[in-house]
């Protein structure tokens, strides 16, 4: 089994269908982790600063 390891975390929102729309952004970590905390971090980081409030609807799933 091989040490699957991420260095560009992408994130995506989709907000309500009463206000439609939503974001979709990356962000480059500053080593290749996989270590869930590590990545969780960045999409903290990444929703704190792209975020404007509105109810989220979504947060899609990443196809493994």
């Amino acid at each position: 089994m091989h040490q699957v390891v991420a260095q560009t975390i992408h994130l995506s929102i989709g907000y309500s269908k009463q206000t439609g729309g939503g974001f979709s952004r990356q962000k480059k970590m500053g080593r290749a982790s996989n270590l869930s905390q590590d990545i969780f971090s960045y999409c903290l980081t990444i929703l704190h600063t792209h975020d404007s409030g509105i109810p989220i609807r979504s947060i899609p799933p990443f196809p493994f």
